[in-house]
């Protein structure tokens, strides 16, 4: 996720964070724009399942 938001934001969120919580924040100070964004439960299934089936090959 972090990966999506440095190419929307691009120069914003520095390439050494890992946090969400701190990536989005970076975003608003940087822009002065509130955001919403949102996660369905089916995306975050098939990340999982992609993550698991990518440590396994």
């Amino acid at each position: 996720m972090i990966a999506e938001l440095r190419k929307a934001y691009e120069g914003v969120v520095p390439e050494t964070e890992t946090n969400l919580a701190a990536s989005l924040e970076q975003i608003y100070v940087e822009t002065n724009r509130q955001f919403i964004f949102l996660v369905d439960e089916w995306d975050c299934v098939m990340r999982e399942r992609q993550e698991a089936e990518e440590a396994v090959s």
